[in-house]
């Protein structure tokens, strides 16, 4: 699992271009953009790239919480027998099977009590749905 990524890419003219992403599953394709919406011009070349990146093995407490998407509609659910306290849930918008922005999202629940569900809606993805990428809680 990929906490966080900057990832800096340096044109043959010297131009730098800055990206990031975070939050982002095993096996996910990102489409990032550059942090200040920089273009790199199909002329230059790439003179170096370089990245700065955290990963974790901590995927998050899915044996706890199970959840579910309706277009931007997030159902987080408690499926264990414990009042799940601090629930986070990271998310990012899905399009064309891609994650888009590179930048993900997070949305805190107070609690959930055992059996039940609390749902959000994730704004946030104007273009696509939302895509949970891991829930945890404390």
């Amino acid at each position: 699992y990929l906490v966080s990524a900057e990832i800096t890419v340096v044109s043959a003219g010297g131009e730098q271009l800055k990206f990031e992403i975070n939050n982002l599953p095993d096996g996910a394709t990102v489409m990032a953009f550059e942090t200040q919406s920089k273009i790199l011009d199909s002329v230059s070349s790439v003179a170096s790239a370089s990245s700065q990146t955290q990963f974790t093995r901590e995927t998050g407490d899915e044996n706890r919480l199970e959840t579910s998407v309706d277009d931007m509609t997030v159902t987080v659910r408690n499926i264990s027998e414990s009042t799940a306290e601090g629930v986070t849930v990271y998310y990012h918008c899905l399009y064309g099977g891609k994650y888009f922005g590179g930048k993900g999202f997070s949305h805190t629940i107070d609690s959930i009590e055992p059996g039940e569900s609390s749902q959000f809606e994730a704004d946030e993805c104007l273009i696509g749905q939302a895509a949970v990428d891991r829930v945890t809680c404390r």
